[in-house]
């Protein structure tokens, strides 16, 4: 499959319509993000399955991998999709069982050279204070309301 990826800009790829041959057809393009070190390494499973994603029912415009795509459950990790309101679907399946395993950027004023010698210690102050595994709680608890809010205005 990675053989039929065009290049369409700089670190951005595409999977034309018609790149699967097997039914059902692809309703839209895959794309990928990343450069071609991480499109060479990206598993043919996962951009598989990402042409799996273009064939579901109200998918807009393309099915996206991003730079961390991997294989999944059925739909790759890593995938971002947007589907419409009257004719989509909802997947949560394309989360994963392990939601926000994604890529996280941090931006601060630090520079890098003062930054460097401290890195460990900032990473496991992360760890301490960010829940994340399998089975990882955190301590704040939203109502209802409250996280009706933060999913609908952040």
């Amino acid at each position: 499959m990675k053989e039929k990826l065009k290049k369409i800009g700089k670190n951005r790829w595409e999977l034309p319509m018609g790149s699967r041959k097997t039914e059902p057809k692809m309703r839209v393009p895959a794309r990928l993000i990343g450069t071609k070190k991480i499109v060479d390494w990206a598993e043919d499973t996962a951009i598989e399955q990402l042409t799996n994603v273009t064939t579901l029912p109200g998918i807009v415009r393309y099915a996206v991998g991003m730079p961390d795509i991997h294989w999944g459950y059925g739909l790759p990790m890593g995938a971002v999709s947007a589907f419409d309101e009257e004719e989509g679907i909802i997947s949560a399946g394309m989360t994963g069982f392990d939601i926000n395993c994604g890529i996280r950027l941090i931006k601060t004023n630090l520079p890098y050279t003062e930054a460097a010698p401290k890195m460990r210690e900032l990473i496991n102050g992360l760890f301490r204070n960010v829940p994340s595994g399998v089975g990882s709680k955190s301590k704040l608890r939203l109502t209802p309301g409250q996280l009706e809010d933060v999913m609908t205005r952040g």
